[in-house]
């Protein structure tokens, strides 16, 4: 999907196969359509699919690669001030190819998750702060508690818990609903939600602050 700045002006990312010329980018347009501008391009030997973007309060971009990095797993990278800088290398032994992007809590802690690696290499949970520091494992998936998690992004509730599904895994193999308690999930003043809250609420103002009072009221309900 895309993430909106307070101007109007949408951000996403696209993929690419790693051939030139096909490299995944990250880009811009304005939201009728024109001005649409490359910011980025990301890419390497093997294919990229680039997936969604986190932003922060200052307009920095946060956000994973499926594949491509140094060992052809995935990539944690950030893009501000036009520069595009690689966080994190998956590697098969901290996760590979994930499938979404990131939430962060009101510490500047990211979470995700990968499809592969974990203790049966079903998938993970994990946080890093914004400088690619501090990776922490916060679960991993085994088949009957799910499997392949990251095919849509975290969400967190007023308390600080973690939600997501699988794909498969189950009693059914069906695929699972989860939660994870005790994260370390800082929910602070708001809760963050998936994309660009912390720009969004500067073109909401205070009525998008009152929505989303609304909103934590009836999580936590």
């Amino acid at each position: 999907g895309v993430i909106a700045d307070a101007s109007g002006t949408l951000y996403g990312t696209t993929g690419g196969t790693g051939q030139p010329g096909e490299r995944a980018t990250i880009f811009s347009l304005k939201s009728d359509g024109t001005s649409f501008t490359t910011l980025a391009t990301i890419g390497g030997d093997s294919g990229v699919q680039n997936l969604g973007l986190y932003a922060d309060a200052s307009g920095a971009f946060y956000g994973m690669t499926s594949d491509g990095g140094d060992f052809g797993l995935g990539t944690v990278y950030k893009f501000a001030n036009g520069t595009l800088t690689t966080l994190l290398h998956f590697d098969g032994t901290n996760g590979q190819n994930p499938q979404s992007g990131f939430i962060a809590d009101a510490s500047g802690t990211l979470y995700g998750m990968t499809n592969g690696d974990g203790v049966a290499d079903f998938g993970r949970v994990f946080s890093l702060k914004m400088d690619g520091s501090n990776f922490t494992t916060l679960a991993t998936f085994n088949g009957s508690n799910g499997s392949l998690p990251s095919r849509g992004n975290l969400v967190a509730d007023a308390l600080g818990t973690l939600y997501g599904t699988t794909l498969i895994g189950g009693n059914n193999d069906k695929g699972t609903i989860f939660s994870i308690t005790d994260s370390g999930f800082d929910v602070g003043d708001v809760v963050p939600e998936p994309a660009s809250w912390a720009m969004l609420i500067a073109g909401f103002g205070l009525t998008g602050a009152a929505m989303r009072r609304r909103r934590v009221t009836a999580a936590v309900a």
